[in-house]
């Protein structure tokens, strides 16, 4: 059976990083690294992981901020595998700090729909699509 565990030092991000490099995940470590570095120094956000042993098969990564209706929202930064504990363990972090509602992305390489799955299970629902422009 799995575990959820959260991240709260620097080593144990590195640790993360090296697992989602190791599983083909694309981002900028060294400014992924800083940002979280910034972003757990200051209790904005939080990283969980589920393992199963040492072996890492899933993480998120949530921030929280004050929205337009001055309530606390919290938001998905990044997520590689896991499953429904994982999403949990995000929810019930969430409504610990405050927060009224969790909004959750949707990866632009998930064809698969497996993502689409577990949040339909947990009682996600469409919200709006984002748009990118590079600068």
């Amino acid at each position: 059976m799995s575990q959820i565990s959260m991240v709260n030092n620097e080593d144990g991000i590195a640790a993360l990083f090296d697992r989602a490099e190791e599983l083909g995940v694309k981002f900028d470590r060294a400014w992924s690294m800083e940002m979280w570095r910034g972003i757990l120094s200051n209790s904005l956000g939080a990283i969980f992981y589920q393992h199963e042993g040492d072996t890492v098969i899933g993480a998120m990564g949530l921030t929280v901020g004050i929205v337009s209706d001055g309530e606390y929202e919290a938001r998905e930064i990044f997520w590689f595998g896991g499953d429904l504990q994982l999403l949990g363990a995000a929810e019930l972090w969430a409504k610990k700090i405050g927060a009224a509602r969790i909004l959750i992305g949707r990866p632009e390489g998930d064809r698969s729909g497996a993502l689409d799955r577990i949040r339909e299970r947990g009682g996600y629902e469409m919200f709006e699509v984002l748009y990118r422009k590079e600068l």
